[in-house]
């Protein structure tokens, strides 16, 4: 597998995900990241609602509204991680099985910090609410 660790799912919203406990293996390794049921290296949880959308009379694809923010636990520089971040499968709909966020370790030497990666939806779709102060 190219990820190394044990990946724990926090869902921040509907739309976002923080997955944290995984490195990305040495020797330009990619893992792929996908949606509930898609067979990825890594799942989202079923929460997780992605979809692609229409602006100004245009499909905006989920390779355009969907962010990948990567970030290491410790306070080290990622100084072997330049990471690649690609997005691959179907890119329109609604968490479609074949879309796919890929990560890539530029080293070939090196396996990358313990990472915390971010997924969020900037597209259309349900909007969590915040809670109401009463």
């Amino acid at each position: 597998m190219p990820f190394i660790g044990t990946a724990t799912k926090t869902m921040v919203s509907d739309r976002a995900c923080l997955i944290t406990g995984l490195q990305i293996a040495a020797a330009n390794t990619t893992g792929t990241i996908g949606f509930a049921g898609s067979g990825a290296d890594v799942e989202l949880p079923a929460a997780f609602i992605a979809s692609s959308y229409t602006f100004q009379g245009a499909t905006v694809g989920l390779d355009s509204c969907i962010a990948v923010n990567i970030n290491p636990v410790s306070h080290l520089g990622l100084t072997n991680l330049q990471p690649s971040v690609a997005f691959s499968g179907t890119l329109t709909g609604t968490n479609p099985a074949s879309f796919r966020t890929e990560i890539t370790n530029t080293s070939a030497s090196l396996t990358t910090q313990t990472l915390a990666i971010l997924i969020t939806n900037l597209g259309a779709g349900k909007v969590s609410q915040p809670a109401r102060i009463t």
